[in-house]
């Protein structure tokens, strides 16, 4: 069950934490959590699955702000697969030729189906050989410049596997705290408002 701790992160960004556990099958971990020699207290436990939706990992999201490490991944020999080499919700994108990549979880889950995060800006060689799957990609990374960086060199290689690659203005200006607004920080509508613009299903 969670704890005051975890609603109030999740809900201070907008999620439904119902919606989230029946959808995403999401987890919370209590104050005293360690695994593997490593403290695991107070985060939101996401699954992670592969394109054929086989739970392979899972990523732990720290709900304080006060932790050195946002986020935590098991050890390498303890997922049955990297999470670097898949994209988090792509068992959820089949059935289109079009997608929309972002950075983190709660991006994805801004945005609904049809998006998959990189778990990061940092992408594999695994990561976009699994995007050129589908024939239009739109790289929507934060409003950063390495972030803005690293897509053009994700929609060069994409482009030479035969993918369609475009990179999408993500200026959404910024936070109260003055800190760059990202697909995460909007108000669900306006996330799946921009989705739909930039898949053009609207």
């Amino acid at each position: 069950m969670p704890l005051d701790v975890h609603k109030n992160y999740l809900e201070g960004r907008g999620f439904d934490i119902d919606e989230l556990q029946f959808y995403h099958g999401i987890r919370f971990t209590g104050m005293m959590e360690r695994w593997e020699g490593t403290d695991w207290g107070l985060r939101v436990i996401i699954p992670v699955y592969d394109r054929k939706c086989r739970l392979v990992s899972f990523q732990g999201r720290d709900c304080t702000g006060h932790s050195a490490y946002r986020y935590l991944f098991p050890p390498k020999d303890r997922q049955i697969q990297d999470c670097k080499t898949l994209l988090y919700g792509a068992e959820l994108c089949g059935g289109t030729d079009r997608l929309i990549v972002v950075e983190g979880v709660m991006d994805a889950w801004k945005l609904g189906k049809g998006a998959v995060c990189t778990f990061g800006t940092s992408v594999t060689s695994s990561q976009i050989l699994e995007m050129s799957r589908w024939r239009n990609v739109y790289l929507a990374f934060d409003n950063e410049p390495v972030a803005k960086e690293h897509a053009v060199d994700i929609a060069k290689e994409l482009s030479s596997l035969g993918s369609n690659a475009y990179i999408v203005n993500t200026d959404f200006g910024l936070n109260e705290d003055g800190s760059v607004k990202d697909i995460g920080d909007l108000a669900t509508d306006d996330a799946r408002h921009f989705k739909s613009e930039v898949l053009g299903l609207l």
